[in-house]
């Protein structure tokens, strides 16, 4: 009886710590060159009329525009990292009760990103052709790491 105790009782602690996940030695959990960052999360996309192609005459916050406003959009994003280096984005139309790509996918390069929350606006406007149709656009932001953040998606209407 005494035997089996000596056997039973290392063994015991053994699985209990394969239980609760001992980290590897050296406490790290790892190299640092298995680290590839955190991606970059969206957490809100926001449209914003305005009058001209002048990016100081955006002020009114929109979900619909009509065929010839000019529009601007506002990303904002968290990432740790600072390190948000492409969006990638698509436009789909909605034909027959189904959205369908429009336009894209497209990357746009993005400006340096200075803090973990961050807004991106874009510096130019740009105006809507049509045709008139709901559309949804979706949202992805990638990393200098080519880490691929979550997808954000907005929809819009677009009037006659």
């Amino acid at each position: 009886m005494k035997n089996y105790r000596i056997f039973f009782l290392p063994f015991s602690f053994l699985f209990l710590l394969l239980l609760v996940g001992c980290p590897p030695s050296g406490g790290g959990g790892g190299d640092d060159d298995d680290d590839h960052g955190t991606a970059p999360r969206i957490t809100d996309v926001d449209f914003y009329k305005c009058t001209n192609e002048d990016p100081d005459t955006c002020n009114d916050q929109q979900s619909y525009f009509y065929v010839g406003d000019y529009y601007n959009r506002w990303i904002e994003c968290v990432d740790p990292d600072l390190d948000v280096k492409y969006m990638h984005y698509t436009w789909y139309k909605r034909v027959n009760g189904q959205y369908t790509i429009s336009d894209g996918p497209d990357v746009k390069e993005m400006p340096t990103q200075t803090k973990e929350t961050y807004y991106y606006r874009w510096v130019s406007n740009h105006l809507i052709n049509g045709p008139k149709n709901s559309y949804k656009i979706e949202y992805q932001l990638e990393d200098t790491k080519n880490n691929m953040g979550n997808t954000f998606t907005v929809f819009l209407e677009v009037k006659e």
